[in-house]
């Protein structure tokens, strides 16, 4: 069999074929949904899941932002002369409050904690008060400001808020 005879070309139809792809339904055969899409739900979960947790954190600090003793300690702050002297004006809350507001039908208490600025420094606020029926008296209203964190009493005697 020579060269240009009929035979030749017949030999290279009959020749193995390609391998088939090593990963992968055959073709034909379609493939589940998750193992096409797992990854970028396993993703959508953890979004949703980081939202969720984000909005709660979000909601419960706006709601002891919004607390009559937070309000109140902030105005004091605010209104004192010695705190503005040390801090300048205007003074500023700090994004993050920490600590507990929790009130009843005959009372409550709070315990928080969060940070002021101004244009010559910063201060931590200390807050702890007690509530018995609508009257919420100021325990300990402080601001701690410099490097030496000098402590500024805000409570003066008597001092409640109705």
């Amino acid at each position: 069999m020579g060269l240009g005879t009929r035979s030749e070309p017949f030999s290279r139809m009959q020749s193995v074929p390609p391998p088939l792809p090593p990963h992968g339904p055959p073709h034909g055969v379609p493939s589940s949904w998750w193992s096409r899409h797992w990854k970028g739900t396993v993703v959508l979960l953890l979004l949703l899941l980081g939202g969720g947790i984000a909005a709660f954190f979000f909601a419960i600090l706006a709601l002891m932002k919004n607390s009559e003793v937070y309000q109140e300690a902030l105005a004091r702050v605010r209104a004192s002369q010695e705190v503005r002297r040390e801090l300048g004006e205007p003074i500023e809350a700090g994004l993050l409050v920490w600590g507990e507001v929790s009130t009843g039908t005959h009372g409550g208490k709070a315990r928080l904690y969060f940070s002021v600025v101004g244009p010559h420094g910063e201060g931590a606020v200390t807050v702890n008060a007690i509530k018995t029926d609508t009257l919420w008296t100021f325990r300990r209203l402080s601001v701690a400001t410099g490097e030496n964190k000098n402590s500024i009493n805000l409570v003066a005697r008597g001092d409640s808020l109705e």
